[in-house]
């Protein structure tokens, strides 16, 4: 599948969830179980999608999809709520994961060969965040997260002066130390 039809699908299943909700499942909504979202940032695949399924009240195992320039990024992880009630306004946690945490793109690529050198890098994340709601009883929040992702500094040099060295080929970026997550959820309509 493409990485714009993984895009839409996810946009088409929470817009559904979002406009098929009534008042009346207001106590089954609010209850969070599960949840999708859209964002940018390393805990939505770069841009992408995650949902989150909460098997205990205030820790949630994810998994993301999304696009990171060259290639599909993706990453699994936990969520640990540190006030799990779900009334509060801000909700304040802890993030973990393990996927798509560095992209190294050549800015001249004069062989035409695309993508052919660059790379998309792997490894941990963690970091910390807010899930801000605008009501108390709403089914949708904004997150916002500050992650810290563990690059292997060595592979990235190294990788970099092989192709600096045997292409002359330049990169125009560096792997950032501390990045931000933003994005928009929605609660799943699962009742307890």
């Amino acid at each position: 599948m493409s990485k714009n039809l993984i895009i839409v699908l996810l946009i088409m299943f929470c817009s559904y969830t979002a406009f098929s909700q009534t008042n009346s499942q207001k106590d089954a909504i609010f209850s969070e179980h599960a949840s999708c979202g859209l964002g940018y940032g390393l805990e939505y695949g770069k841009i992408g999608g995650h949902i989150i399924f909460y098997p205990q009240r205030n820790v949630g195992i994810f998994f993301s999809l999304g696009s990171a320039t060259i290639d599909v990024a993706w990453e699994v992880g936990l969520k640990l709520k540190i006030l799990p009630n779900t009334y509060n306004l801000i909700s304040p946690y802890l993030i973990g994961m393990y996927g798509y945490n560095f992209t190294a793109m050549v800015s001249d690529d004069d062989l035409s060969s695309g993508y052919a050198f660059d790379k998309i890098n792997y490894g941990t994340t963690f970091g910390a965040g807010l899930d801000i709601r605008f009501k108390h009883y709403s089914n949708n929040y904004l997150s916002l997260a500050v992650l810290f992702p563990s690059i292997n500094r060595g592979d990235v040099n190294g990788y970099r002066n092989f192709l600096q060295q045997t292409y002359g080929l330049s990169f125009s970026d560096n792997p950032s130390t501390v990045v931000v997550s933003v994005g928009y959820n929605i609660i799943l309509p699962i009742s307890d």
